[in-house]
């Protein structure tokens, strides 16, 4: 009884299979410890804002956005790790930053001025952001 598998071709197909295999587990344990690396130091962007006018105190991320700011960058970058997804949602979270440095004036930690909008959390913020940006996107 003769046998038509080539068991040299199945085996080298299956190596590469695993050798794929190994590298898209190899990438999603260096994306988690990338995250943690973040997670664990608490390295937070900079703001681009300042204390003063000369700009050569920087303002802390905390400062600027409250710990509740600081908390929902960090689950970001724990959910970006997760998810994979992490392109798309630094791309979201870079135009958020560059709109409230553009339209928010910083009144003190976890307080903004927007127009005639006095904001007093992080959250009302990202409201107030997807409001007016979704409200110019129909324009």
């Amino acid at each position: 009884m003769e046998s038509n598998i080539n068991w040299q071709q199945r085996y080298n197909d299956l190596q590469d299979i695993c050798m794929k295999e190994r590298a898209a587990l190899q990438a999603k344990c260096e994306r988690y410890q990338a995250a943690l690396k973040i997670i664990q130091k608490w390295q937070l962007p900079a703001t681009g804002q300042f204390w003063d006018d000369e700009k050569t105190q920087p303002m802390s991320y905390g400062a600027f956005y409250g710990s509740n700011g600081e908390r929902d960058y960090m689950k970001n970058v724990a959910n970006e790790a997760l998810s994979g997804e992490g392109e798309k949602e630094n791309n979201e979270q870079g135009s958020f930053d560059k709109w409230v440095k553009e339209n928010a004036v910083v009144m003190g930690e976890s307080h903004w001025l927007v127009g005639s909008r006095h904001i007093r959390n992080i959250r009302d913020l990202k409201r107030v952001y997807k409001y007016l940006t979704q409200k110019e996107d129909k324009l």
